[in-house]
């Protein structure tokens, strides 16, 4: 049997984004999903995480988004703000490692003293797959004994799925609309969830439009197209009811 995490992105982002998580996760397939500790909505998450406490959650880890929790780290941040992703995807190498260090410490202690207990780390934007942001990442996966989002050479042990797909492309049009492109690229997937012991992550941005969200990300209609697409789309129903796939949590993930 293949176990299937579905973890929804950018807990924390705005309100409209939260509903449209909680609503994936209570009425469709969303098994986790990845706070934002510096996120605008972040209290409004910490309400929701209360008032819902099945949803596994772990942390979104951020350096590319709105204001770091700790000043004066001028490698990471100008301004007052975080730098770019892309200035950080070109600049990896230069960032001061114990600034981002010091930054996603505080990301993951912020979220604990909110009452939240992680069950995984993983990154925005995806930063922490660059070289050497990764070993920051899997210093502090070490040190609060949590699983990660996707592998790289050299884990040290570090739990992760052996597989990730972003369903983003399935989310660009309304599901009546997505072509046999988009159709057949998700009976691929639908295979691999399948293979008996094998564990997929399945990455997926729920959320509803509202004025915050227009102000801070460009994607947009396409949460509201993804909220629907994991509740009520033909793949939902197919992974809801395929005796060969079993939707688990970053929690419940095993070697």
């Amino acid at each position: 049997m293949g176990q299937v995490i579905i973890n929804a992105d950018d807990f924390g982002l705005t309100n409209g984004v939260n509903y449209g998580i909680i609503d994936s996760f209570l009425y469709g397939i969303t098994t986790s999903t990845t706070l934002l500790a510096n996120g605008a909505a972040f209290d409004h998450a910490v309400e929701l995480a209360s008032d819902h406490p099945d949803l596994e959650i772990g942390v979104h880890l951020n350096l590319t988004l709105g204001k770091p929790l700790l000043p004066d780290a001028a490698s990471i941040s100008a301004d007052g703000r975080f730098r770019t992703r892309e200035y950080v995807q070109q600049q990896a190498a230069a960032l001061d490692l114990d600034e981002v260090y010091a930054e996603w410490h505080a990301q993951i202690e912020k979220v604990r003293k909110a009452g939240i207990k992680p069950t995984h780390l993983d990154s925005h934007h995806h930063v922490h797959m660059l070289e050497p942001l990764n070993k920051v990442m899997l210093s502090l996966a070490i040190q609060y004994d949590l699983p990660i989002r996707d592998h790289f050479e050299g884990s040290h042990g570090v739990l992760h799925t052996d597989r990730q797909f972003d369903l983003g492309f399935a989310a660009e049009k309304p599901q009546a609309e997505l072509g046999m492109d988009v159709l057949e690229r998700l009976d691929d997937i639908m295979a691999v969830l399948e293979k008996p012991d094998t564990s997929v992550e399945l990455i997926v941005h729920p959320g509803y439009v509202d004025a915050s969200l227009e102000r801070v990300s460009s994607l947009q209609k396409d949460r509201a197209y993804m909220a629907e697409f994991l509740m009520h789309s033909d793949f939902a129903d197919r992974i809801r009811e395929d005796d060969a796939i079993q939707l688990i949590s970053y929690a419940e993930l095993e070697e």
